[in-house]
């Protein structure tokens, strides 16, 4: 990831997510490399996870 900061998809708040399989990756591009936020469980509500349901 490090190699390629924009690989993963950009969300609106500019930080991406990289899915590998079941997690997905919340990082964002910072100079030299990435700064990862959060590795979530992709078999979870990830709505639920971000607060985004109740």
């Amino acid at each position: 990831m490090a190699a390629f900061p924009n690989l993963g998809r950009a969300t609106r708040s500019g930080v991406r997510l990289h899915s590998v399989k079941p997690w997905i990756i919340v990082y964002r591009p910072v100079t030299g490399g990435v700064e990862v936020l959060r590795v979530l469980d992709g078999r979870r509500d990830l709505d639920v996870l971000i607060g985004k349901k109740t």
